[in-house]
């Protein structure tokens, strides 16, 4: 008996291991772009226009989503305004934007929802978007009035351009860099996994 279950038990691993392998191949040929013959396939893409906090996201996404082709635009200390300049020309054939933008707006006295619905209206072909909130500090709980104000007309403007509205939440403290405000490799990856469900969603 103890050797059937052996043989049984060993013949299930196998079965597991050559599934495993299977699947990473698929995913080595969609992140390469090429269907199994060998063709290149066209795949569609996801753009992310960001500040600082979207550094190193566009790979993460990637390499979760490898169906698709992923493009980041990642400006450290750039406001929404230089982010978003010619958005129409950086977002050609995107199915999905990801515009992660406002944190650095407040500095220079820049209205962040006037940006995003400038760029908006730049656009000559209607995507789908996902607009994130602006994130506080970790350890600003109820976070600074400026930003609960400006993420709140950012969420209503949402509503009326039929794009998502994406708020941060669940992060914890370990989440963090040392600074409080940006977010470590742990929360980058968890930052991550939440846009990968609201594309799949979509």
């Amino acid at each position: 008996v103890r050797n059937m279950k052996e043989l049984v038990w060993m013949r299930m691993r196998e079965r597991q291991e050559r599934a495993l392998r299977r699947e990473r191949e698929r995913m080595k040929i969609a992140q390469n772009g090429l269907s199994s013959e060998g063709v290149t396939l066209d795949r569609e893409k996801i753009v992310l226009l960001s500040d600082s906090h979207g550094k190193g996201l566009a790979g993460l996404l990637g390499s979760r989503l490898p169906e698709y082709e992923v493009i980041g635009y990642v400006y450290p200390n750039g406001t929404s305004r230089y982010i978003l300049q010619n958005i129409e020309y950086k977002v050609t054939s995107c199915r999905f934007i990801i515009i992660l933008v406002g944190t650095n707006d407040f500095e220079v006295n820049l209205n962040t929802k006037k940006e995003l619905q400038r760029a908006f209206k730049s656009l000559k072909s209607v995507r789908q978007t996902i607009v994130s909130a602006l994130p506080n500090r970790w350890d600003w709980y109820k976070g600074s009035n400026d930003i609960v104000k400006m993420n709140k007309k950012l969420k209503r403007l949402c509503r009326v351009s039929k794009s998502q509205f994406f708020k941060w939440k669940s992060f914890e403290p370990y989440h963090y860099t040392s600074s409080g405000l940006h977010l470590n490799l742990e929360g980058k990856q968890k930052l991550a996994d939440m846009f990968c469900r609201r594309i799949l969603k979509m």
